[in-house]
């Protein structure tokens, strides 16, 4: 009898890289692990993302990319800024230094210690990613420190979370809590984009981040300026001065003003700076220009636009979506939508 134990799959071993691009009107950035030299004679290297990502739409277009090789010296801003959000909707390489290869791309010259520039040559559809076969057009090398792998950002760079008594399913790959006793069998990681296979079943006394975040969308509900929520600008995770952070010490009721400089997002690590206050919200009853927000990922779906990359025509209600649909920006399916009031 022929045995598949997926967790032997976690033995290989990944460096961990930032994917740039441009998408006609800004630059783009992602974290990604799957980056290989394919052969030598000609020099090509095979770089494979998941489809769910802007970044794989950008480069189908563009067929051009940099491989920017992360060293051990990367913080965990990198991850926060280029792995935990959407170039679709943010400027990734706002308050980001950084230079410029020949082709025009960025390299992130402080962060890393060499970078590749690719030339799409060929295209492999692996049904839910895609892998580019490219050609390297340049090469550097820019420092001498160690490649960050994945095993180095987890035991080194990513936050340790306190343990914390949770029932749910936790993500091998990046660590994200899905909270509930059954975890569905599509549902996907809306960090690092794996599948529900690559989950585990979280007990009691698991060392586990905070709760999943909450949608940026939600109001606050109490007129009383000190009850007033935020939500990080990062991941989205909401602080609510009614509940308060009691696992990382601030209790229940204190306003955001009052939380100390010392404190960080829970889900994401960042400091208080990079929240913002959620702003207020009024209803909207008429289904042709209803719109909904996803609960896991906070992307918006516009009856009025629609979504025609994905066979969804402007004007179409999002009851008439069917079924199969799946959020552009994260893959859940339309069950973890709800209406967006504003």
């Amino acid at each position: 009898m022929e045995i598949i134990d997926k967790n032997s799959l976690f033995k290989i071993a990944y460096g961990l890289y930032v994917i740039t691009m441009n998408d006609g009107s800004r630059d783009n950035g992602m974290i990604c692990n799957a980056v290989m030299q394919v052969t030598n004679e000609p020099l090509q290297v095979a770089v494979a993302i998941n489809k769910a990502n802007y970044s794989h739409e950008v480069i189908q277009k563009s067929g051009v990319m940099n491989v920017n090789v992360l060293s051990e010296a990367a913080p965990f801003s990198v991850f926060q800024n280029f792995g935990f959000r959407s170039g679709r909707d943010n400027d990734k390489f706002e308050n980001v230094p950084f230079t410029r290869s020949a082709n025009g791309l960025p390299v992130l010259s402080h962060d890393c210690n060499a970078f590749y520039s690719l030339k799409v040559e060929n295209y492999i559809d692996l049904g839910t990613h895609g892998m580019f076969i490219c050609a390297v057009t340049e090469a550097q090398t820019l420092s001498d420190l160690n490649t960050m792998t994945y095993t180095y950002y987890q035991e080194n760079v990513k936050p340790k979370k306190p343990a914390t008594k949770k029932k749910g399913w936790i993500c091998k790959i990046c660590g994200y809590v899905y909270e509930g006793d059954e975890l569905p069998p599509d549902y996907i990681c809306p960090l690092c984009k794996h599948p529900a296979s690559d989950f585990e079943r979280l007990d009691d006394t698991s060392a586990a981040p905070s709760p999943a975040p909450q949608a940026a969308v939600e109001a606050s509900e109490s007129d009383d300026p000190k009850m007033q929520k935020y939500v990080c600008d990062i991941c989205t995770a909401v602080y609510d001065p009614a509940v308060g952070d009691p696992e990382h010490g601030i209790p229940a009721g204190t306003p955001f003003e009052d939380l100390p400089d010392t404190w960080v997002c829970p889900i994401c690590g960042v400091s208080k700076d990079n929240f913002k206050p959620v702003k207020k919200v009024k209803k909207v009853s008429d289904p042709a220009t209803q719109k909904y927000v996803c609960k896991i990922c906070t992307a918006v779906y516009d009856p009025v636009v629609g979504d025609p990359e994905h066979g969804i025509p402007a004007g179409t209600p999002f009851e008439d979506i069917p079924d199969t649909w799946v959020c552009p920006i994260c893959g859940v399916t339309k069950e973890n939508f709800k209406p967006l009031e504003e």
